[in-house]
């Protein structure tokens, strides 16, 4: 795995073409402090280069050099917010501007009223701790 800065995304990849790495197998978004991207290509039938990199702000589309990545660019700027430079990132499957809700900061609504399983003991006495679940805000 080769960790890239987010300004040289596109000249790694581009570099990493030049070194043979021209075969695109999959562009993924991956949420841990914020949201990175991992590209992974091939040069000839097991020889394989992971590229990641953090994708807080904008980033450069790579679609002119591998156009197999635009439904892989979609979907991550419609899940995780992550504005690619170049491309239009029209949305595929959210309503515009509902925001990305892969992201650890997102607020899912169905997780804000549903009642979470285990908040009342058996009985109904109230739990002694209480902890939100995944997706709610404080």
């Amino acid at each position: 795995m080769q960790r890239v800065e987010p300004a040289d995304w596109r000249a790694c990849v581009v570099a990493s073409m030049g070194d043979g790495y021209a075969q695109f197998v999959t562009l993924m978004g991956v949420e841990f402090d914020g949201p990175e991207l991992w590209l992974r290509l091939r040069r000839g039938d097991t020889d394989e280069l992971v590229l990641t990199t953090t994708a807080a702000g904008a980033i450069d589309s790579i679609i002119d050099l591998l156009p197999q990545a635009a439904w892989y660019e979609r979907e991550i700027a419609e899940m995780f917010g992550v504005d690619f430079r170049g491309h239009d990132t029209a949305p595929l499957l959210l309503a515009a501007g509902s925001g990305a809700p892969m992201r650890r900061d997102a607020a899912l609504d169905a997780r804000q009223t549903t009642a979470w399983p285990g908040e009342k003991e058996p009985g109904g006495a109230v739990a002694r701790r209480r902890q939100l679940p995944p997706g709610v805000l404080p």
